[in-house]
């Protein structure tokens, strides 16, 4: 006899907010964690940087991610993988991840 699988009393929407909701909480967290450490004042270095100089390097990083996602999703394709955009997205985030966070000799 099957048992059934358990319901789930939250709509799917709502779990995709609490977990990242969760997600930016934490990164909030290590980050303050972070400068607290290192005694930096991240209000001060953002209010004596250029602000063109910060946009710029913000959207060249999300020019490079969107361009390496593309390129991800076409070499899966010629490979016989399909996946969706999303799912190339999130994996080339999580990649991006380690790659910035995990600190070893090997990167990419």
């Amino acid at each position: 006899m099957k048992s059934a699988s358990p319901r789930s009393f939250l709509p799917k929407w709502l779990k995709t907010a609490l977990r990242a909701a969760f997600g930016f909480g934490l990164a909030a967290l290590l980050v303050s964690l972070t400068l607290q450490a290192t005694g930096a004042d991240l209000g001060t270095i953002l209010s004596d940087s250029l602000k063109s100089m910060l946009l710029l390097g913000l959207a060249l990083y999300g020019l490079i991610l969107g361009v390496t996602m593309l390129r991800w999703r076409l070499l899966l394709q010629v490979q016989g993988i399909k996946l969706s955009l999303p799912a190339v997205c999130r994996l080339t985030m999580i990649g991006f991840f380690f790659n910035l966070a995990v600190p070893g000799a090997v990167g990419g």
